[in-house]
């Protein structure tokens, strides 16, 4: 299913409301103004989303609260060489072991008092998750609030959809400072000049100009990007000299067409070549990380070749394999990478995909019978991982520490529904609550900090996605 497309007015309604929120939101900073940038200026009625940058602007009195946040929900403090997430953990705790998202846990008069004295705003302490607290950014274990973040989550409430905020510091912006840089943006708000939609509209000259300006930018980014596929591309072709693999990267290369400005094209031809650029910047950076992958694949096959474990399958057919599976499909989709493969004339085809709930796995047949089974098996988990994610939605709705898990027998029907449930203890609760575990037929254990219960319901095979549901629900209606 591909994203969700939204009207053009309905994205300058959501911008709209937010603007309008922000008088009543305790702000660690002042937004002066918010530009716009992307598909919203090409004009296009309906769009993925609408790309803003909201720039703020600080008072002494504002950095000198901003730092005494930050001074006080950090994990380290070098000037007074504190630990500030320690000293408060007693707080944060008891809402952690239960599992209550840290955004609703400040909403408690109680946390919210206790943190307000020590300098830390709740709201603002609101708009990280436990995970970041803990764990730091990208697992190192440091954490430090962002004043970016937490303006953007402040700003951003849930029930508003397609609207792509980032934030910089005004002045930083204004000087080419930041990473997104003044280049080809145009002002959507500000307190002088209010009107969203004048503000947007342009002349015919002034799309003209735009759109020349926005393309010539597109162009120099391809060209970057370009010169990484270049490289990656060359890798590529050594090492598959050495590995003996036959590539057709010629066939690779004749994908990306030339873009260029002629300058008497029309602003519709230059509408055209702008969207064209767009998808070529996007197809260079996909296929630079998939050649990256298969330039380590076939070093990897360079390495082991002699290596029995490999000698089942042709070379072509473990490269497919490695390169499917090691992309990440944050970076390219599973068939996009398949695309790039057969291109270059690798058997992809030969690479199974079954995909479960929650997991997914690649694999060779041996032979033709052995195709088989993993093509029924690719089936059988398909059918599973439906009914399993149809199941947790009804099951999340009452407890978000449940799990589900469904028998299948060889026909592809259910036989068995397990419910599986892992909750934090709480104190003084936890006996009643193993109590109504067990009272439902529920199998329960006490552990250390938590209780696990597990359950299993024999079925008919012939229940339908929405009987299922009401079975799990039924089952933790506690």
């Amino acid at each position: 299913m591909g994203r969700r497309l939204f009207k053009r007015e309905t994205l300058i309604r959501n911008l709209r409301s937010i603007l309008e929120r922000i008088p009543k939101l305790d702000l660690p900073a002042d937004i002066v103004a918010v530009y716009a940038f992307g598909g919203m200026l090409r004009e296009k009625s309906r769009l993925h989303d609408f790309d803003l940058v909201f720039l703020y602007s600080m008072s002494k009195e504002q950095a000198r609260r901003w730092t005494r946040f930050y001074r006080n929900f950090s994990t380290y403090d070098p000037e007074s060489n504190r630990y500030p997430i320690n000293d408060i953990w007693s707080l944060l705790e008891p809402y952690w072991r239960r599992s209550i998202p840290l955004r609703d846990a400040v909403k408690d008069d109680r946390l919210a008092r206790a943190l307000s004295e020590r300098g830390i705003p709740p709201e603002w302490a609101g708009c990280f998750s436990w995970t970041k607290i803990l764990g730091g950014y990208g697992g190192s274990g440091i954490f430090f609030p962002d004043l970016r973040e937490v303006i953007r989550r402040m700003l951003l409430s849930r029930r508003i959809r397609g609207l792509q905020i980032f934030v910089e510091d005004y002045e930083r912006f204004m000087k080419g400072e930041t990473i997104l840089a003044p280049k080809n943006y145009v002002l959507a708000w500000s307190p002088e000049k209010p009107d969203i939609e004048k503000n947007l509209k342009m002349s015919p000259k002034e799309r003209a100009e735009f759109i020349t300006k926005e393309l010539e930018l597109f162009i120099d980014k391809i060209s970057k990007f370009k010169e990484e596929w270049i490289e990656a591309k060359r890798m590529v072709s050594e090492l598959s000299l050495k590995a003996h693999i036959k590539l057709d990267l010629e066939a690779l290369e004749m994908r990306h067409p030339e873009i260029n400005i002629l300058g008497d094209e029309s602003y519709e031809k230059l509408l055209k070549k702008a969207e064209l650029a767009r998808e070529e910047m996007r197809r260079y950076m996909k296929e630079t990380t998939i050649l990256r992958t298969l330039a380590w694949a076939l070093e990897r096959w360079i390495e082991f070749r002699g290596s029995p474990y490999f000698s089942d399958h042709p070379a072509e057919d473990y490269i497919s394999l490695w390169v499917i599976d090691g992309v990440r499909k944050r970076d390219a989709k599973e068939d996009e990478i398949r695309e790039v493969l057969r291109v270059l004339k690798l058997p992809e085809s030969h690479v199974i995909t079954i995909r479960g709930y929650g997991w997914t796995r690649y694999e060779l047949p041996r032979n033709e019978n052995d195709r088989e089974r993993l093509l029924r098996e690719a089936e059988l988990e398909g059918k599973r991982r439906s009914l399993i994610k149809g199941v947790m939605r009804a099951v999340r709705r009452l407890d978000r520490n449940a799990r589900v898990y469904i028998e299948m027998d060889s026909q592809g029907k259910p036989s068995q529904l397990s419910i599986m449930i892992y909750r934090p203890i709480k104190e003084g609760r936890d006996e009643k609550e193993i109590k109504k575990l067990k009272e439902k037929g529920f199998k329960v254990k006490r552990w250390i900090d938590h209780i696990s219960a597990y359950k299993e319901i024999a079925l008919k095979g012939d229940e339908s996605l929405e009987e299922l549901q009401q079975i799990a629900v039924r089952s933790l209606s506690i």
